[in-house]
C-alpha cells in the first residue's frame, strides 16, 4: 500500500459534531448582550444539547465561540459548554489548541464519552501528537462505540508509521461501518469515480483477478454491473 501524507488524508470529522451548530440558536437569544445572565445561559444549555439544522452564518462564529467560552467560564460544572466550544473551535478559522483544552475539560466531566474522545484524538492528530491521538481514539473504539472516523483515524497513524496491514485493517473496518466513507475507500487505494452524484470505488489495486480469485476460492456479494465485494 502506498503510503501517504497523513495530512493529505485527514478531513473534518464526520458527521459534523451534533451540538454546535445548534448554539446558533443561543445567538439569536433576547439575552445575549448579558451573558451571564441565568437567561442566557439556559438558552446556551438548551441549544447545545438540542438538536438543530440551522445554517452557519459565518460571521456569527465568533460570536458564538466568545458566548461559549464565557458560559464555560461561569459553569465550569455544566459538560455540554466545553464540548460545543471544542466542536466551534474546529471551525473556520480554526484553534486545534483551543479546541484540544475544550475537549480536555469536558472530558474531565465526562470521561467515558466516546465520541469525545474520538474528537480529542482528532485534534491531536492534526497538530501531529500521533502518540497521544492513538491513546484517545483507541480508548474510543475500546468504549465499545467505534465510529468510522475512529478507525480512520487510527489507520492514518498506522500507515503513517509504515504499520501497512494494519493500517488496511482499520480502513476496512471504516468502510463496514460506513461504507460511503470515501476517504476510506481512498486510503485503501481505490480508484474513485463519479456514478449518479456520488464518488464510487471503480477498483482496488487488486484488481479484478484479485476479486475473481476472492470469489472463487470463497465467497462474493456484488451489485450487477459495479464493484464486486
Amino acid at each position: 500500500m502506498a503510503n501517504k501524507p497523513i495530512t493529505d488524508l485527514i478531513h473534518p470529522p464526520y458527521p459534523p459534531p451534533a451540538g454546535f451548530d445548534a448554539a446558533i440558536v443561543g445567538v439569536d437569544h433576547p439575552t445575549l448582550g448579558d451573558v451571564d445572565s441565568p437567561e442566557a445561559l439556559d438558552a446556551f444549555r438548551k441549544a447545545v444539547k438540542a438538536e438543530s439544522k440551522a445554517v452557519v452564518v459565518q460571521a456569527r462564529i465568533g460570536v458564538v465561540k466568545s458566548a461559549l467560552k464565557r458560559a464555560a467560564e461561569l459553569r465550569p460544572d455544566e459538560p455540554s459548554y466545553p464540548f460545543a466550544l471544542g466542536a466551534a473551535w474546529l471551525r473556520s478559522p480554526p484553534d486545534l489548541q483551543e479546541a484540544e483544552q475544550s475537549f480536555q475539560r469536558f472530558l474531565k466531566l465526562r470521561p467515558d464519552d466516546a465520541r469525545a474522545q474520538m474528537l480529542l484524538g482528532y485534534v491531536l492528530l492534526k497538530q501531529k501528537k500521533h502518540a497521544e491521538a492513538r491513546g484517545w481514539l483507541e480508548k474510543s473504539v475500546q468504549s465499545g462505540a467505534g465510529t468510522p472516523e475512529a478507525f480512520y483515524y487510527l489507520g492514518l497513524i498506522a500507515q503513517g508509521q509504515n504499520e501497512d496491514a494494519r493500517a488496511v485493517e482499520l480502513f476496512e473496518k471504516a468502510v463496514r461501518l460506513a461504507p460511503t466513507f470515501a476517504h476510506a475507500h481512498v486510503a485503501l487505494g481505490a480508484t474513485m469515480g463519479a456514478f449518479g452524484g456520488w464518488s464510487m470505488p471503480i477498483n482496488y489495486p487488486g484488481g479484478s483477478v484479485a476479486e475473481h480469485t476472492a470469489v472463487r476460492t470463497a465467497v462474493g456479494i456484488f451489485d450487477v454491473s459495479h464493484l464486486g465485494k
